[in-house]
């Protein structure tokens, strides 16, 4: 095969196509010498189709994968593509804003790195400051290596 790489799944939503690898100067995608073809994945969240009419393996993502923030300043405000937080509160408190509208089903995973919550917290709020989260404005991370998920529910968050 011509092309190999690293593929890019963390930006990707499932279902879609990760990458397209192409056989040399347009020739067949083929088994090296021991009649194998590697893929990186589980088989169930990383999907291969052949196409012999253009020569193609087609690599697909029907996985979850996220996008992983290192946040080490306050306050720092969720965007909305934030998936894992990981937070180094190692010389100061930090503050973690979620958005103001708590989209239904999308998750957000808030976790202390570096182990220091205990001496310097983890505050979670939103933007405005008025959404509830489990019927608070704030919920704080006091705990050396603690981590919370978080889920919007249309009006609030709900930790699980």
């Amino acid at each position: 095969m011509s092309q190999a790489g690293i593929f890019a799944t963390s930006m990707m939503p499932p279902g879609v196509v990760v990458q397209t690898i192409e056989g040399n100067s347009g020739g067949a995608v083929s088994p090296n010498g021991a009649n194998n073809i590697f893929i990186v994945g589980d088989g169930v969240t990383i999907l291969t189709s052949g196409n012999p009419g253009t020569n193609t393996l087609t690599i697909s993502s029907t996985g979850v994968f996220y996008n992983y923030v290192n946040v080490n300043s306050t306050p720092y405000v969720v965007l909305s593509t934030d998936d894992f937080i990981s937070v180094d509160c190692s010389v100061i408190p930090i503050t973690i804003q979620l958005p103001d509208i708590p989209t239904v089903g999308i998750p957000f995973f808030i976790k202390d790195r570096t182990g220091n919550a205990d001496g310097n917290n983890i505050t979670i709020t939103t933007v405005s400051g008025v959404v509830l989260i489990e019927g608070n404005t704030t919920y704080d991370i006091d705990s050396d290596f603690q981590s919370v998920s978080i889920i919007g529910n249309g009006t609030a968050y709900e930790i699980y």
